[in-house]
């Protein structure tokens, strides 16, 4: 199954670049439907090319700090958890974590178009 996920141009040009292998985001029923071995298009609203990846493992976690404290950092394109938990409170409230607990969608770049 082929899922397209929107990106801002930060998260987006770090995958391009391969320093992030793992998105974040609510496990919400839009990726209830992501499996490993899917494919995922990242695009981003600043340029036109799009990222293919293909899941390579699903991170299921309570919260967001869980997450990134399981995985490292690094693999979400920071140096520090403290980053990217600031960064992930911009776009999810806590009643929506609680409500539906986080994936970390962990991705193989395939190709760029």
């Amino acid at each position: 199954m082929k899922h397209i996920l929107n990106l801002q141009p930060e998260p987006f040009a770090a995958i391009l670049s391969g320093t992030k292998c793992i998105e974040s985001r609510l496990f919400d029923e839009k990726r209830k439907l992501i499996a490993v071995s899917d494919s995922i298009e990242f695009r981003s609203s600043h340029t036109d090319k799009v990222c293919l990846a293909e899941v390579t493992v699903l991170h299921r976690h309570q919260n967001f700090a869980a997450l990134f404290t399981d995985c490292g950092a690094e693999k979400f394109g920071k140096t520090a958890i403290s980053d990217l938990l600031d960064e992930i409170h911009q776009f999810y409230t806590k009643e929506q974590i609680a409500l539906y607990g986080v994936l970390g969608i962990e991705c193989r770049l395939i190709a760029v178009e």
